[in-house]
């Protein structure tokens, strides 16, 4: 829901607060891994997005583009058009 209002700090504080109770919660990382994209960390929001598919997230288009868009802004052309 904080992601909804434009509050991604709030949605990353409030991530980083679940994620100490069980630090593999899949549905977590997604969600931090799109508040760190909202805020420009693209290094961050690409480990999380690679994390949460690790750890047995659904493969969703929404989460290859979160993780292929900030794989752009890295300017790591190649790894942001494939799977891996």
């Amino acid at each position: 829901m904080l992601l909804l209002v434009e509050k991604p700090e709030d949605a990353l504080h409030a991530c980083d607060v679940l994620l100490q109770a069980d630090p593999d919660a899949a549905g977590i990382l997604g969600v931090r891994a799109t508040a760190l994209l909202k805020l420009g960390v693209f290094r961050g929001a690409e480990r999380e997005f690679t994390r949460y598919l690790e750890r047995g997230g659904e493969p969703t288009a929404d989460i290859y583009r979160g993780r292929g868009q900030s794989r752009m802004e890295l300017k790591e052309f190649p790894g942001a058009v494939g799977r891996l």
